[in-house]
């Protein structure tokens, strides 16, 4: 893959390498291909407080600003910090942040929690098991959001989807 970024436009844009190692992405990076919009007001607000929180708790741990972002609190710290600035969206309190036995039962009550993420979508064509139509109805509906509906077994998958797409990809 070619570089599509002008010489320019390559002295505007700093190495994703050098960007804040937040357990979430507080800006945006460029891959090369496009010029990447400049961190927002809500994003640099975000990170300082991802910050402030690891400066807080990691000494109290043990652990300096990036180590304490490798482990559980620091995802919490970052979850926190995000509620601070768009509201309360994410379920975390800040004993998880400061406490790692805390952060570990919360990581142990979840264990089990079916999650499907963005890769694993149905392809376009709708879903082809009416069961899960209104779920899928219900995310549309309400945006992002935990649904704890009943528990999903790999058989309610639209398994043959996924067959599709595992026949379309084949050696170059």
């Amino acid at each position: 893959m070619g570089i599509y970024l002008s010489d320019r436009e390559l002295t505007e844009v700093e190495p994703a390498e050098n960007a804040f190692p937040s357990p979430v992405p507080t800006q945006i990076v460029s891959n090369g291909e496009f010029n990447p919009l400049p961190q927002t007001p809500q994003q640099r607000q975000v990170e300082a407080c991802i910050k402030e929180l690891a400066d807080t708790h990691g000494p109290k741990q043990g652990l300096d600003r990036r180590r304490f972002l490798q482990t559980g609190c620091g995802m919490a710290a970052a979850f926190l910090a995000m509620n601070k600035v768009f509201g309360k969206v994410f379920d975390v309190s800040e004993a998880e942040a400061a406490d790692p036995m805390m952060s570990q039962a919360r990581a142990d009550a979840m264990r089990n929690q079916f999650i499907m993420g963005p890769e694993g979508h149905p392809r376009a064509g709708g879903l082809c098991r009416p069961e899960l139509e209104p779920l899928a109805e219900q995310g549309r509906a309400d945006g992002p959001l935990l649904l704890q509906v009943r528990e999903l077994r790999p058989a309610d998958l639209p398994q043959q989807r996924y067959d599709d797409l595992a026949l379309e990809r084949r050696p170059v």
